[in-house]
């Protein structure tokens, strides 16, 4: 998180000392920003490590359904001019986190551990903003940062959706379980998940099983003889296929697109019927197709 030494704009009334010089958030430095309102800021926050955050009463009024954990008088008594001034017990990562997601911003530079990003939403339910659904949806900076943490760590990042009820973000995580055995799943998550995400997740991975058994049943056709092939070789070509998409299937789920295309094209660079070759090479296409549509699958 981006920040710079405290200036005069954020005088506040005294706080406890802190070792660590106090620093400000360069989004939220108490300047007039037209990303957040067309008003200066009327209340400072300190976090556990000593960053300030200077931010609006009513945008935290808007979207807190508790006041801010009271921290916020119901009635105004606070301006630019003499704000309000408390501390929190967050550290300065969450409270960015919290911020941006209350304001609804875009924060790219940054891309919190799902760690991180657990206390944020721990956060976000103790200062009020609920339902967690309502900041936490489509193209919003969490619902990004989940997903992209999705792709190292899949089954932690749905886990972590599904035990705060984000429908939309275990949808989108879920996709990225496929290449992960869930027979080996953590009971510790398993447990995490609930019986209803956890259900959904196993009828994920039985459906995808289910559609690679059929994708990998070869269906070629055979050509009319000729001198250089006959039926028998005709019935070879389509045993070793057959046995090479077995071979294929018994990868999973550690099977990716590209381990894929190079196995099935390799067998078909060794097919030196021309008439064959064709056959498999249609066979190949429609294999790779149909598995590129089986990885877009989610609960």
């Amino acid at each position: 998180m981006a920040t710079r030494p405290l200036t005069k704009l954020l005088q506040h009334p005294p706080f406890p000392t802190y070792e660590r010089p106090a620093q400000v958030s360069v989004v939220f430095d108490g300047s007039l920003n037209p990303r957040l309102a067309d008003t200066l800021p009327d209340v400072i926050i300190r976090s556990s490590d000593n960053v300030y955050f200077a931010v609006h009463r009513g945008q935290i009024l808007f979207t807190s359904t508790n006041r801010f954990s009271a921290l916020l008088s119901p009635s105004p008594r606070c301006t630019a001019a003499r704000p309000s001034a408390f501390t929190v017990p967050e550290p300065s990562d969450v409270l960015s986190d919290l911020f941006h997601t209350v304001y609804g911003l875009a924060c790219d530079l940054h891309w919190p551990s799902l760690e991180s990003i657990q206390a944020t939403l721990d956060a976000l339910k103790k200062y009020g903003m609920l339902p967690l659904e309502a900041h936490v949806f489509q193209d919003t900076f969490l619902y990004h940062a989940i997903h992209r943490q999705s792709r190292v760590f899949p089954l932690e990042a749905y886990t972590l959706a599904a035990e705060n009820h984000l429908e939309d973000v275990a949808v989108t995580t879920s996709a990225e379980t496929i290449h992960s055995r869930i027979i080996d799943l953590d009971m510790t998550l398993a447990c995490r998940m609930g019986v209803m995400y956890l259900s959904r997740l196993h009828r994920l991975h039985d459906m995808r099983r289910e559609g690679l058994k059929q994708l990998f049943l070869v269906r070629m056709t055979g050509h009319a003889e000729t001198p250089d092939c006959d039926l028998d070789q005709q019935r070879e070509t389509y045993i070793d296929l057959q046995l090479g998409c077995k071979a294929l299937f018994m990868m999973e789920p550690a099977l990716y697109v590209g381990d894929l295309e190079v196995e099935l094209n390799e067998f078909r660079s060794q097919v030196t019927c021309p008439d064959c070759n064709v056959i498999v090479s249609a066979e190949i296409a429609r294999i790779i197709a149909d598995f590129k549509r089986l990885e877009k699958t989610a609960i």
